[in-house]
């Protein structure tokens, strides 16, 4: 159900080297759902305990954010990108309480 979906994170992404690239990305958790999750032309689905995910493997600013929005807290946060496109120079950060239903 849509209901369930329970809006985790705001991130901004800032690619000064690549305009084209910089976005506004809205995360959201599904706690329960039915159905049947498949692999597609941009992610292979996997199941990860928290301690053990590969952050290693992900896009650098991961390791900052997701931790917060898996801990429960909200994360508003900005991400500039070097001229490599993949090094992180400078992150904003600011995690906060979830929201209640009331404040939604």
């Amino acid at each position: 159900d849509s209901c369930d979906l329970q809006k985790v994170a705001h991130l901004d992404f800032l690619f000064p080297n690549r305009p084209d690239w910089s976005q506004q990305v809205h995360v959201f958790c599904l706690p329960k759902w039915t159905g049947t999750i498949r692999e597609s032309a941009e992610m292979r689905p996997q199941w990860f305990e928290t301690s053990q995910i590969p952050f290693g493997q992900m896009w650098q600013d991961g390791r900052y954010w997701l931790p917060l929005a898996l801990s429960g807290q909200y994360v508003q946060a900005t991400f500039t990108f070097a001229a490599d496109n993949e090094t992180v120079v400078k992150k904003e950060i600011e995690a906060s309480p979830m929201p209640t239903e009331e404040q939604r």
